[in-house]
């Protein structure tokens, strides 16, 4: 028996430092770093600024982080963030589906002050329940793909924020989900679609009856491209 639990479990009689990581504790107990709960401690924010003074606080600490100056000197910056903590920023904050609208902002007005996350495809659910514990941005501008992964990942952060967010619909969309549009990514999504349209505001109800009609969805890539 003691040698078959040595097997399954090979540190099961030798105390472990409290303070490892929790995935290096399941490789210890059960030789797999996803057994149990195996959500890293921290999630990083990656951010830009766009425009100028744009700044982000934390009450909480008497601590500030000018974004604007870091995405000057050095590109990005990053936030260790924690559904505890107190950062806002007085500007919007913009939740990005795609990596070039992130590396590439020329595509926002004139003017524009605000922040800007890439958040890969799938919204994370820490990232979620950060912005659900307390006001994060004047403004959540959330910017997906036109196709059906892209709305449920607003509805899921739309069931939390309700009018505190809002799905940017880029100028002239109709023409350019016309001339641009695909039908593969459409046929790909859309089972996505009809599972969540209900949670959707009714806004984005002209852009869905146009994708249904054309049978098409948009990247968002789009957004330089003309008419």
């Amino acid at each position: 028996f003691d040698t078959h639990l040595m097997a399954l479990s090979p540190q099961i009689q030798h105390p472990l430092a409290e303070d490892l990581p929790s995935r290096a504790l399941h490789i210890a107990h059960a030789r797999n770093s996803k057994a149990g709960t195996h959500q890293h401690e921290f999630f990083y924010l990656t951010l830009k600024a766009v425009g100028n003074n744009v700044c982000w606080t934390n009450n909480f600490h008497n601590k500030l982080l000018p974004l604007s100056q870091l995405t000057q000197d050095f590109g990005v910056a990053s936030l260790s963030i924690a559904s505890d903590d107190a950062w806002y920023s007085e500007q919007p904050l913009w939740l990005v589906e795609n990596q070039a609208l992130f590396d590439q902002t020329n595509w926002f007005m004139p003017d524009t002050n605000a922040s800007i996350v890439y958040y890969g495809g799938q919204l994370n659910g820490r990232l979620l329940h950060w912005l659900s514990t307390r006001p994060r941005a004047t403004k959540i501008m959330f910017f997906p793909d036109y196709d059906g992964v892209g709305l449920t990942n607003f509805a899921r952060l739309y069931a939390i924020l309700g009018e505190q967010c809002e799905c940017w619909l880029m100028p002239e969309w109709e023409k350019k989900l016309i001339q641009y549009g695909n039908h593969t990514v459409w046929k790909n999504t859309h089972q996505f679609l009809n599972d969540n349209q209900v949670l959707l505001p009714e806004y984005l109800t002209p852009l869905i009856l146009k994708m249904r009609q054309t049978g098409l969805a948009l990247e968002q890539e789009a957004v330089w491209l003309p008419v």
